[in-house]
């Protein structure tokens, strides 16, 4: 699928930096999910060739994240506000139940789990807060990404974008409404990884079936 380049981004005038809103449909719900086409599906599949599943979430994760508002311009994906999605006016759904999630979807591994049980660390490694980062996510085409650690991007937050203070949240979930989940069960799949010597899998998650949910358990199962 063809999209614009980071440097494109965004897409309209008056739009937030570096979102995306529009791309597919001025009334998408899907956001960089759109990426997985039947396609990469059928790849995926392919990854399948030992039969070894290993849960990948567990009770404390937080569960997909699709949509966040954007601070600035108090807007989610696509301009659409939070009293079109909640209350007893709601006019719109921003995020459609999808059946199963495969695919490009970036898996990162900090430790943080097997260092909490040492410490209590005020601050946890994550992804970088930066314009690099961010290009870097939109550009490889990931449709979704996943982590260990309780923030997916380091804490403390803040990073700064051409000399306008924003993070990654703001522009993943409210810029291009791509998916983003935490406190992942990593350490058990990283092991596997290693025992392989390969470093990609088939995943796939089952949200549960309620139209409108913003974030949502991701019931995920990585196979080997």
């Amino acid at each position: 699928m063809s999209r614009p380049s980071f440097n494109q981004l965004p897409l309209r005038k008056g739009d937030p930096p570096y979102s995306a809103w529009g791309l597919y449909r001025l009334d998408d719900q899907l956001g960089t999910l759109n990426l997985l086409i039947p396609e990469a599906v059928k790849e995926a599949i392919s990854e399948v060739k030992m039969g070894i599943r290993i849960r990948f979430d567990n009770p404390v994760a937080m569960g997909w994240l699709s949509t966040l508002r954007d601070q600035k311009e108090k807007r989610l994906y696509n301009g659409v506000t939070a009293k079109e999605i909640s209350g007893p006016n709601a006019t719109s759904t921003l995020v459609m139940h999808y059946e199963i999630k495969q695919g490009d979807i970036l898996i990162m591994r900090s430790g943080f789990n097997v260092e909490w049980s040492k410490a209590k660390p005020t601050r946890w490694v994550g992804l970088e807060a930066s314009l690099g980062m961010a290009r870097l996510l939109w550009d490889s085409g990931f449709s979704a990404a996943a982590g260990d650690a309780p923030g997916f991007e380091r804490f403390p937050f803040g990073g700064e974008f051409e000399g306008e203070k924003l993070n990654l949240h703001e522009i993943l979930l409210s810029g291009w409404s791509m998916l983003i989940d935490e406190m992942f069960n990593v350490e058990d799949l990283s092991d596997e990884y290693d025992r392989q010597g390969r470093y990609s899998l088939f995943l796939t998650s089952m949200p549960m079936h309620v139209p409108g949910l913003v974030g949502i358990p991701p019931h995920a199962i990585t196979i080997f």
